[in-house]
């Protein structure tokens, strides 16, 4: 586990800097003054409130704050502008959830994303937990589209869906029915759609549309080499069974996340691990303990890019085990004959791991299984763990 550690406190020194990735884009300063600079990319999940950028290459990475820039795009992927706005930030937290149907706005200098910008203008913001949708108006001004959740008596609650009526009443369109806003949700995709169909109803060009994201998917075939171990003790007896190599596979199953540059991936992974094993001599008698262990491993968890150029990155993976035992026990025997035989049921566990991807089609991982209990007896306890040697190949 210390080597680990140490391996992974040093492939995380040498791609720090691989995560400065600055792309070309523009700013607009307070005095209308355009400036093409190079923008950190860093795909943000909630809008930020200051960026980081360079003139050039070589330049020094500057600090430009909400209060210093109207505007700042990357090119042909976002487009954040900056507007004083009404927000209301009601929690939907049922300890913190309002009683009172209406907004309670407040007002906020935000950078907001936009989404569809045309006739009928669309923006984003997101805080955490918290997403809010604005549009512009009649008048230019940009205003939220109200969408309140809160809670009319004990465990009842009732909806302000408000949006529909601004969208309505803002903009009138002969093929846009009033049943199809009536249908429309306060979610980005099917507000984009419908301010989309605005747009085209209203003959609008539309200057700018975020880039379309979806969730990435990959399969991986995984075979592997293990190294496990496994310690067992009770008040009268501690046996240490030792190291013993075996292979294993695992088809993992990686959803990549749309955000922050598809850096992070939920990944799921059924895995096929066996341990046999013998001891003789169990505390200086002839008595042999046998160890026969199989079981369906179920880590899930989360993976992190660390992107070195366009076909090589590092990643680290955290995951949560569940396991399928199948048939598996410890027998005692002695003279030929069984005198105890213990079932195996293991316990959960967690899984860390570092690795190196390569064209997304290949990619090889060093796994640190902690110790895993595998009995569920009062007097006994176990420790069994794995040092796994991952080979991985996208086939989908």
């Amino acid at each position: 586990m210390k080597e680990l550690k140490l391996i992974l406190v040093f492939l995380l020194s040498i791609t720090i800097q691989a995560q400065i990735r600055f792309e070309q884009g523009y700013l607009i300063d307070n005095n209308n003054q355009k400036q093409v600079v190079l923008i950190k990319n860093v795909d943000w999940l909630n809008n930020p409130k200051s960026i980081e950028y360079k003139n050039n290459e070589t330049s020094k990475v500057e600090i430009a704050t909400i209060n210093q820039v109207k505007e700042f795009g990357i090119d042909n992927q976002s487009k954040y502008v900056r507007a004083d706005v009404k927000i209301d930030r009601s929690s939907e937290d049922l300890d913190k959830i309002s009683s009172n149907e209406e907004p309670d706005f407040k007002e906020e200098k935000l950078f907001l994303k936009v989404l569809i910008e045309g006739d009928a203008s669309l923006y984003g913001y997101n805080d955490y937990n918290l997403k809010r949708f604005f549009y512009k108006n009649n008048t230019g001004d940009i205003e939220q589209l109200v969408y309140k959740k809160y809670e009319v008596s004990t465990n009842q609650f009732a909806y302000n869906r408000t949006f529909r009526g601004q969208i309505a009443q803002n903009f009138k369109c002969e093929s846009i029915s009033n049943d199809r806003i009536k249908k429309v949700n306060y979610r980005e995709s099917e507000l984009i759609k419908l301010f989309t169909e605005i747009n085209i109803c209203k003959g609008s060009d539309l200057t700018f549309t975020k880039e379309s994201k979806r969730v990435d998917f990959n399969l991986w075939v995984r075979p592997r080499l293990n190294n496990s171990k496994l310690n067992i003790n009770s008040n009268n007896e501690a046996i240490n069974f030792g190291n013993k190599t075996s292979f294993g596979i695992g088809i993992e199953s990686e959803f990549i996340l749309p955000f922050n540059k598809k850096k992070w991936s939920v990944i799921l992974e059924p895995t096929f691990q066996s341990y046999d094993k013998k001891k003789d001599k169990i505390n200086n008698l002839d008595d042999v303990a046998s160890v026969n262990y199989k079981n369906i491993e179920f880590p899930i968890g989360f993976r992190h890019y660390f992107f070195i150029d366009n076909k090589s990155k590092i990643f680290a993976n955290a995951q949560y085990m569940f396991n399928l035992d199948l048939n598996s026990s410890i027998d005692f025997s002695r003279g030929g004959q069984t005198y105890k035989e213990m079932d195996i049921k293991s316990r959960r566990n967690f899984a860390f791991g570092i690795g190196y991807n390569y064209n997304n089609k290949f990619n090889v991982e060093l796994r640190y299984l902690t110790d895993r209990n595998l009995f569920d007896y009062v007097y006994w306890n176990s420790k069994y763990s794995t040092i796994s040697f991952v080979l991985g190949y996208n086939i989908f």
